[in-house]
Parts: C-alpha cells; sequence; structure tokens
C-alpha cells in the first residue's frame, strides 16, 4: 500500500505528502468504528486470494 500511495503521490512536495498523510489520519480518528463493523467491512484492496477477502 505504501509504494502505491508513494507513486499516486510522486508529484507532491514533501510537505505535502505529510499533510496528506495527517489529514487521513486525523479523518479516521474522528470516526470511530467499532470491532463488529471492522469485522465485517471488506478489504479494499487486491489481494489475489492470499488474503482474505473479510477478517
Amino acid at each position: 500500500m505504501l509504494f502505491w500511495w508513494l507513486e499516486k503521490n510522486k508529484d507532491l512536495t514533501t510537505k505535502q505528502m505529510v499533510d496528506e498523510l495527517y489529514s487521513l489520519i486525523c479523518n479516521r480518528i474522528n470516526d470511530p468504528i467499532t470491532y463488529k463493523e471492522l469485522k465485517s467491512k471488506k478489504l479494499g484492496l487486491d489481494t489475489k486470494g492470499i488474503i482474505p477477502v473479510q477478517v
């Protein structure tokens, strides 16, 4: 995921990347999720069947 994110944002400056990551982290903290919701959430990453789609 990290390499995909870096490739996607390769045109941004380091400061812009830091700001983007910071905003992603802050948005996640403000939106709490329960274990039950997390357990039933489908993964958004194609793992080619190596990791199950649901936890």
